[in-house]
């Protein structure tokens, strides 16, 4: 008890000194104990630590990615049935170009038919590939 006494007798000497010392241990083990918090990106009501909030960027990239991917996809499927237009536009636009200058041959005319029906194929085979495609897709995520 003597030692408690002492201690006791230097706090109430030093009263300010000694609360001083009490409000910074509080705020040391404050500092250590609590971890800072921010919104959570993906749960906004959430608070969330550092470790958590680097989990929710890794899923929200890893999202970006795989749209940013289907975009891709998407976009050369575009550009293909833009290009398979434009060749049918040139097919048909040349035979109506013969027709008219009365340059069109039975000989060229099968020829054209041939290489309108070959892509009107091709673009049927593309979309129902497309279709297909989003039938596995389905499969798989059911």
């Amino acid at each position: 008890m003597d030692g408690l006494h002492g201690v006791m007798k230097w706090a109430d000497h030093n009263r300010w000194l000694a609360a001083a010392l009490v409000v910074a241990c509080l705020v040391c083990v404050g500092f250590v104990g609590c971890q800072p918090k921010t919104q959570s990106v993906l749960n906004p009501p959430q608070k969330v630590t550092h470790d958590v909030l680097q989990r929710e960027a890794a899923v929200v990239e890893s999202d970006y990615t795989a749209k940013l991917k289907a975009f891709e996809i998407a976009q050369a499927d575009l550009e293909r049935q833009y290009a398979l237009r434009q060749q049918i536009v040139g097919v048909v636009g040349a035979l109506g170009t013969a027709a008219a200058g009365g340059g069109l041959t039975p000989v060229a005319g099968i020829a054209g038919a041939i290489q309108l029906l070959t892509l009107a194929a091709a673009g049927g085979l593309a979309m129902d590939n497309r279709r297909k495609d989003k039938v596995i897709k389905s499969d798989k995520k059911a």
